[in-house]
Order: C-alpha cells, then sequence, then structure tokens
C-alpha cells in the first residue's frame, strides 16, 4: 500500500516512527533497578567494523554484478575483499575477548551449529521464495504491488503468532521433535 499511495521511499521511512515507538516501549518496560554485572563486556568495533566491509563487499558485487559482470575487475575485487574481511572477521572473533560472534558456541556446541544452519537455509529459501512469488504475482499476473502483498500476508501473520508459542514450547519438549 506504501508502495501504491505514498511511493517506494516510505517502505524505509514508515520505520522511522515504528523503531522510536518500540524504543519507548522497551524503555517503559524496563526493570526500575538493574544489577549492574561484574564485569561490562566491551564492544568489539574492530569485529563490527570487519563484519560490515564483508557484508558491504559481498553483497555489492551480488546486486551489480548484472550491469558490471561477474568477470569484470570491480565484481572480483568486492568479492576478493568480501573474503578477506571474512577471513579477518573470523580470525578476531577467536582472539578478542568478547566478541561480536562467540564462534566457540559454534565450534563446540553441534546442536547449536546444526540449528543455526538448518535456520539460515530455511530463512534463505523462504525469502527466494517470498521474493519470487512477488515478482510473480505483479509481473506476470499483472497485480498491483498493494494487491501482492495482501495476497503474501497470510504467512508473516502466522510466523509472528505462532514464533512465541512454539520458543515457549521448545523450552518444554525436545527441540529435535519440534524441527522434524
Amino acid at each position: 500500500m506504501l508502495v501504491d499511495g505514498p511511493g517506494w521511499r516510505w517502505v524505509f521511512l514508515i520505520n522511522i516512527p515504528i523503531g522510536l515507538a518500540v524504543l519507548a516501549w522497551g524503555w517503559w518496560l524496563r526493570p526500575a533497578t538493574e544489577e549492574r554485572p561484574a564485569r561490562v563486556p566491551r564492544p568489539d568495533l574492530l569485529g563490527a567494523a570487519l563484519q560490515g566491509i564483508f557484508l558491504i563487499a559481498l553483497l555489492v558485487p551480488m546486486t551489480l554484478a548484472s550491469h558490471w559482470g561477474w568477470g569484470s575487475p570491480r565484481t572480483i575485487l568486492c568479492l576478493a575483499m568480501a573474503v578477506l574481511a571474512l577471513v579477518a572477521f573470523v580470525v578476531t572473533e577467536l582472539r578478542v575477548e568478547d566478541p561480536l560472534l562467540d564462534l566457540d558456541l559454534i565450534r563446540h556446541n553441534r546442536v547449536f551449529a546444526a540449528a543455526n544452519l538448518a535456520s539460515l537455509l530455511n530463512y534463505t529459501s523462504s525469502y527466494a521464495c517470498v521474493v519470487l512469488t512477488a515478482v510473480f504475482l505483479q509481473l506476470v499476473q499483472g497485480r498491483s504491488a498493494a494487491l501482492a502483498g495482501v495476497s503474501m500476508i497470510a504467512a508473516p501473520i502466522t510466523q509472528a503468532v505462532l514464533a512465541p508459542l512454539a520458543g515457549r514450547w521448545s523450552d518444554r519438549v525436545d527441540s529435535r521433535l519440534l524441527t522434524t
């Protein structure tokens, strides 16, 4: 509805009041007295910077390679930077005291690693289906962006309703039962 009405830029602008409202709500829900931890973790600024460089260097060529060409120097340079940034990120996260991503969780907990890999594959395929369905509804069937959005809203609403219930249920039932 935003795309057909005020324009596609509002897709981004609408999140500002929503974010401010959620921030105020979280501040209001915060306990009045908070126990201070014995040691406050230090932010991993280098890890955050390397992660940002990795994501930008990966996503820019994935987006623009159709215009640049997959064999163009810009594409290859960006992808090489992405690989180097990822390697530097992993090395940094293994060495810092308070990592942005604790790789020990993945290295030493096979269930955690397998669950995260399954989630990655699940959400990657779900995202691909959503994008392709939206493209199909608009380009092949000629529906408006609003009608395509309304047609596709059932799945996210179902997930939003069931996710908290599944989370509570997974605390009581073996997680393997829920994922099979």
